[in-house]
């Protein structure tokens, strides 16, 4: 069974959020103190993209570079 996500049809940020999306923002802004939503969103998406640029940084080595390696210990 899976769990289906709703739109917020109430809020929009430019994009149509999740409905538990614009909690979570919620929660932050009262969290955090932060009054203004779009300088709240322009932090979380430069938080989620470095996130993602270090995960892309330490991933594994792929196949090919094992390849590489193999072919250098040789």
């Amino acid at each position: 069974m899976s769990k289906r996500r709703v739109i917020a049809k109430a809020k929009v940020y430019g994009f149509g959020a999740w409905v538990d999306q614009v909690d979570a923002i919620n929660q932050i802004m009262k969290d955090t103190g932060e009054r203004n939503e779009s300088a709240l969103l322009r932090k979380l998406v430069d938080e989620a993209l470095d996130a993602r640029r270090k995960k892309s940084e330490s991933a594994p080595l792929t196949e090919q570079d094992h390849a590489g390696v193999r072919l250098e210990t040789i």
